[in-house]
């Protein structure tokens, strides 16, 4: 079911009266600050500095890592790298006696400075070390002459170069499907006339013994291990003969020269997912025996006020389907007919197609965010100068006004907006340019100001929620091990739920807050006890 339809924004400034509301004093709590990971460099022996690049590929790092002041426990599954816009796995991790460590992993980044001979190969990276639930970053940089290097990507059988990733389609068991790809080797480095190397082309891999892979020998090339001339398109086919039903996902990786990577994402057979259902009957709820003429109660729950809700019945299992009345409220009585069945289906529905656009009229100040209720009933919306206003969306009329102070500042904006649960009571982030924290306010229904305001003490915050009754509040962000639970009144710090990775996105959906973490895994926490409830291993990390 979606929300009531509104032309463009609902939010156009249109009001040219001003109010003036009286500003009262907000409770500013300290900073809950917990224990942060420290990641420092440390020279290694004989190289002069803490990255040692000389092997490129491969890169060793030597750092130490501290936990308050203390030696912090890690192991190489604590430990990642972030190239360019992807995260990697570290090969291997040893202690280096005091809280020192040693980190190698494999470059893929290949930026060659232009008109620079030998190859000057300048790369950057960034080492994030996680010890329970905080996480330590270390800035990575090296600048170097090569003997080995290069750039590879994938082309489409038209050489158009493939995104990231690549649906094999729909393809039945024992059916196969065929996709006709190229590999092109781009660069690689040159010596100091200018000549340019040949590049290595250690293996193309995939993990599924469903997808196959056949090196096509252009110009007479091996299959790889094989060294190949740059600037050239090698073809290959991808042979996808599922051996059960049910999505496939894998990922395609081409090696060369010594351990740098390509990949691409491969999926096939991917699931349709039905609709959420949004409407639930609560009463009756199956397995009851009806007498003809009896009256009983039908209830539900989940509708959105201001819209009719149809009720029907089913005496064949839903082949088809008999009306009995439609309903503002969320319960009607209804009178059993004379009919005899033992696979009668009750089903209440919403229509909420085409309706007349309703214009909401807020301030001039430019609007950064807003929010439904958990009944659909309301809508707040947040305006640059501070100002929040909560409507009532099935009659139009504006309900209250609240004030977030310090909006106005240069960089300053409220980037969340959300109702604490189902209650009438909100919460925001303000978003804070650095140095200064991200801001967590709770605004209660019928008071102008923020009864609470605290200080986040994560990086940044994308996503705040709370349980149903609000008295919980949780807050997350990316690049963090944890997701901070506060008390839903005074905004305090309760405790903290440690992950065993990053956070690469979070979200509050389906009444479940929703993390991706940068280990590839999807974990979903229950707001109402903190708990996980599932996780997803895609596995697609390496």
């Amino acid at each position: 079911m979606s929300s009531p339809h509104f032309r463009n924004s609902p939010l156009l400034p249109r009001l040219s009266i001003r109010f003036s509301l009286a500003l009262l004093l907000c409770i500013v709590w300290p900073t809950c600050l917990s224990a942060q990971v420290t990641i420092t460099g440390v020279a290694i022996p004989g190289v002069g500095s803490f990255i040692d690049a000389s092997t490129f590929p491969q890169v060793t790092v030597r750092f130490r890592a501290t936990r308050a002041g203390q030696p912090a426990p890690l192991t190489a599954q604590d430990v990642y790298v972030q190239e360019s816009n992807r995260f990697m796995r570290i090969t291997s991790l040893t202690p280096d006696g005091s809280g020192i460590w040693r980190a190698v992993f494999t470059a893929s980044t290949f930026s060659p400075k232009i008109n620079e001979f030998p190859t000057l190969n300048e790369g950057g990276a960034t080492l994030f070390a996680v010890s329970n639930g905080e996480v330590g970053t270390l800035p990575l940089t090296w600048s170097i002459n090569p003997n080995r290097g290069g750039m590879v990507f994938i082309c489409d059988s038209s050489f158009r170069r493939l995104p990231l990733f690549l649906d094999l389609g729909d393809v039945a068991v024992g059916s196969e499907s065929l996709t006709k790809l190229n590999l092109r080797t781009f660069a690689a480095t040159r010596d100091a006339n200018g000549n340019e190397r040949r590049l290595f082309i250690d293996s193309l891999i995939t993990t599924s013994p469903d997808i196959t892979i056949v090196w096509k020998r252009t110009f007479g090339s091996k299959p790889p291990p094989v060294e190949v001339d740059v600037g050239t398109d090698y073809r290959f086919d991808l042979v996808f003969r599922p051996s059960k039903p049910g999505p496939v996902s894998d990922v395609l990786t081409v090696v060369f020269e010594g351990g740098q990577r390509f990949t691409v994402m491969l999926f096939a057979n991917t699931p349709t997912y039905k609709p959420s259902t949004l409407l639930q009957v609560i009463s009756p709820n199956g397995g009851e025996r009806l007498a003809p003429c009896q009256r009983i109660p039908i209830q539900w729950k989940g509708a959105i006020q201001g819209f009719s809700s149809f009720v029907e019945f089913s005496t064949n299992n839903g082949r088809t389907w008999n009306f009995i009345d439609s309903t503002a409220d969320s319960s009607i009585v209804w009178d059993v007919p004379r009919t005899y069945s033992d696979s009668v289906r009750i089903r209440v529905y919403q229509k909420q197609g085409a309706s007349d656009a309703r214009w909401l009229f807020g301030e001039t100040s430019k609007a950064t965010n807003l929010a439904f209720s958990a009944n659909g009933r309301y809508l707040s919306a947040v305006y640059q100068n501070g100002t929040v206003i909560e409507w009532d969306v099935v009659t139009s009329v504006e309900q209250q006004r609240y004030v977030i102070d310090g909006t106005t500042l240069p960089g300053v904006k409220v980037s969340a907006l959300t109702y604490a649960g189902s209650t009438r009571n909100l919460l925001a982030v303000v978003n804070r340019p650095s140095p200064a924290r991200d801001q967590i306010v709770r605004l209660d229904s019928g008071n102008v100001s923020a009864r609470a305001v605290v200080e986040a003490d994560i990086p940044e915050v994308t996503e705040v929620c709370a349980n149903a009754a609000g008295t919980t509040v949780y807050v997350a962000g990316p690049l963090t091990a944890s997701i901070r639970v506060l008390d839903g009144a005074t905004l305090t710090s309760r405790s903290t739920i440690s992950l065993d990775a990053p956070i690469s996105a979070v979200r509050f959906v389906d009444s479940l807050i929703n993390v991706a973490l940068i280990s590839g895994d999807v974990v979903r926490v229950s707001p109402e006890s903190g708990a996980e409830v599932i996780r997803y291993r895609t596995d697609l990390l390496r």
